[in-house]
C-alpha cells in the first residue's frame, strides 16, 4: 500500500494496489451518500428544468473546442434513479456531439455492485474513466494508489462556479484532490410539531422529552429507533455518537487505530448507547428496521419523530400529501456535547490507467452551473444538496426549490440545505488525513451488533463495549494487511 506520507504517484496502477482493493473488506457497506439516489423515480418532483432547456444536459464548456475523436469514455455508476440516469445519458450525448468522443454509460445495481464492477475492470486492466464514488470509497482508493488526481477539473470548476465545496465534501490527500463532488446528504432529526407543540428536539434531553410527550398520541410512537441488521442501525448510532464527541478511530504517528477503548471515548460510547436505549422505550421494537422503514416511520404514521440520513421522511410525507407534512421539520443533529452528525458527499472519480485526458475533458464539460444545479434535483430533490456554495445560492437552484410542494417552508429548506449541511462529518474524516479503512470498519457490522445486543438482548453497554472494540481492532488489522 502506498505510504500515507508520500501519497500516490502518477502513472499506471501498481498490481499490488489492485490486489489490495480486491479484498472483500474494501467493498464494504454504502455510506450515507450511497443513499443519494433511489429506485423509486423520486427525482425531479416538480422541478421544471428536468424537462426544460437545461434538463437535456450541458452543451457548452471549455472542453467543447477539444477534438477527442477516436477516444472513448467509460462511465460507471450505481445510480438507479431513472430520472438521474436519463439526465446523465443526455449529458453524455451532448459531450459526444461537442468533442467527437464516444461515451459508454454503464448503470450497475446499488449496494456493493458498483465497487465490484470497478474491481472487475481494474483486474482486467481496463479501469473506467469515470465512477461515482462516496467519500469512504474515494479516500480508500486514493491512498491505495488506484485513483488519479482531479485537480485540473476542480480548478476549472472553481473558475466557473466560484468557491469550492468545503473540505468535509472533498477528498484531499497530500494536497491533491481525488473527487469532484456533486451531491451530499447528512443526518438530522425530524419531528412533527403538530403532535408536540412546546418542545423542539434540539438536544438529547429535549429529544427524550419530545418522544415521551408524543408517545401514544393518536396511536403514534414517540420515536423510531432502528434495531435491525442492516447499516441503518450503524449510522443511527454513529450520528448520536458524533453529537456526543465520540469517535471510532484516531490517527497517531501516522497510523490509524481503534479509539473505542480510550477512557474518555469509551465513556462516550457507553453514554451514547444508554441514551439510544432510553429513546428506544418510546419506539417500536424495530428489530426488522431498514433504511426504508426509517424513511416511512413518520409518513406512515408509525412515529412522531426519528433520525434519518437526509430529507427523505419529509420528501415522502409531502409526496403522499399527508396533512401533517407542513408540520414535519428538521433540526440539525440534537446536541449533547456538539451539534455534529454523519454525512457524506458523492463525487466523480477517475483511475490511474484510464484515459485521464478524456476523463478530465468530461469533468470540465460537466462542471457548469446548469448541470451542477440539475443533477441533485434529478437524484432526489432536497434530500441531495449540492456542496457547491454558489450552486445552492444561484437563481437556477432557487427556481427549482420554488417548484417544491407547498409543505416545504423556507425555514425547513434553510435548516436542511444550510444548517444541517454545515454541521456534518464523514466517517472517513474522523482523522486527518482521512481514514482509508472507514469503509471496512462500517462494513464489518460490529456496530450494528453492539446496538442489537443492548436493545434486543438487554445487555449492559458497559459490559460489552470492550469486546466490540476488540472486534473492530481485528477488522482494522485485517484491512491493513
Amino acid at each position: 500500500m502506498p505510504s500515507n506520507n508520500g501519497g500516490p504517484t502518477a502513472g499506471r496502477i501498481d498490481r499490488r494496489s489492485v490486489l489490495k482493493v480486491t479484498g472483500a473488506s474494501i467493498i464494504g457497506t454504502s455510506s450515507l451518500a450511497g443513499c443519494l439516489g433511489n429506485s423509486s423515480g423520486e427525482g425531479s418532483n416538480g422541478s421544471t428544468t428536468s424537462e426544460g432547456n437545461t434538463g437535456n444536459g450541458s452543451t457548452g464548456g471549455s472542453s467543447s473546442s477539444s477534438d477527442l475523436s477516436g477516444k472513448s469514455l467509460h462511465f460507471v455508476t450505481d445510480e438507479s434513479n431513472p430520472s438521474a440516469q436519463k439526465f446523465l445519458k443526455q449529458v453524455g450525448s451532448s459531450f459526444e456531439s461537442e468533442t467527437g468522443a464516444s461515451v459508454k454509460m454503464e448503470f450497475v445495481g446499488r449496494g456493493s455492485s458498483g465497487s465490484e464492477r470497478v474491481i472487475q475492470l481494474l483486474q482486467a486492466g481496463d479501469p473506467p474513466e469515470i465512477f461515482t464514488a462516496n467519500q469512504s470509497q474515494a479516500i480508500s482508493w486514493a491512498i491505495r494508489g488506484i485513483l488519479a488526481p482531479v485537480d485540473e477539473p476542480l480548478a476549472t470548476g472553481k473558475e466557473r462556479l466560484g468557491e469550492l465545496p468545503g473540505e468535509n465534501a472533498r477528498t484531499i490527500l497530500e494536497g491533491n484532490e481525488y473527487s469532484v463532488p456533486f451531491g451530499a446528504n447528512a443526518g438530522c432529526y425530524w419531528y412533527r410539531a403538530d403532535v408536540v407543540e412546546d418542545t423542539v428536539p434540539s438536544t438529547w434531553e429535549d429529544t427524550l422529552a419530545f418522544a415521551e410527550k408524543a408517545n401514544g398520541k393518536s396511536g403514534l410512537k414517540g420515536s423510531y429507533v432502528p434495531a435491525g441488521s442492516d447499516s441503518s442501525t450503524t449510522y443511527h448510532f454513529l450520528n448520536w455518537l458524533y453529537s456526543n464527541e465520540g469517535t471510532i478511530a484516531k490517527r497517531e504517528n501516522d497510523e490509524i487505530r481503534i479509539a473505542v477503548g480510550d477512557s474518555e471515548n469509551r465513556s462516550r460510547w457507553v453514554e451514547t448507547m444508554n441514551f439510544i436505549k432510553d429513546l428506544h422505550q418510546y419506539s417500536p421494537d424495530a428489530t426488522d428496521s431498514t433504511w426504508s422503514t426509517m424513511i416511512q416511520a413518520i409518513p406512515n404514521e408509525t412515529s412522531a419523530s426519528n433520525w434519518y440520513g437526509g430529507a427523505r421522511p419529509k420528501v415522502q410525507a409531502a409526496k403522499a400529501d399527508k396533512p401533517f407534512a407542513a408540520d414535519l421539520h428538521p433540526v440539525p443533529m440534537p446536541k449533547n456535547r456538539q451539534r455534529v452528525g454523519d454525512g457524506s458527499a458523492d463525487g466523480f472519480v477517475t483511475f490511474k490507467g484510464a484515459d485521464t485526458e478524456v476523463a478530465h475533458a468530461f469533468l470540465e464539460f460537466f462542471l457548469q452551473m446548469e448541470n451542477m444545479v440539475q443533477l441533485p434535483f434529478e437524484l432526489a430533490p432536497v434530500h441531495v444538496v449540492s456542496p457547491w456554495p454558489t450552486v445552492v445560492s444561484s437563481d437556477a437552484w432557487k427556481e427549482n426549490v420554488d417548484q417544491l410542494p407547498d409543505a416545504w417552508s423556507k425555514d425547513d429548506i434553510q435548516t436542511y440545505m444550510v444548517d444541517v449541511m454545515e454541521s456534518y462529518q464523514p466517517v472517513s474524516h474522523e482523522t486527518e488525513p482521512p481514514n482509508p479503512y472507514a469503509e471496512s470498519l462500517l462494513g464489518s457490522n460490529h456496530i450494528t451488533n453492539f446496538v442489537q445486543e443492548v436493545l434486543i438482548n438487554d445487555k449492559n453497554p458497559d459490559d460489552i463495549v470492550d469486546d466490540y472494540a476488540s472486534k473492530l481492532e481485528s477488522t482494522l488489522k485485517k484491512a491493513k494487511q
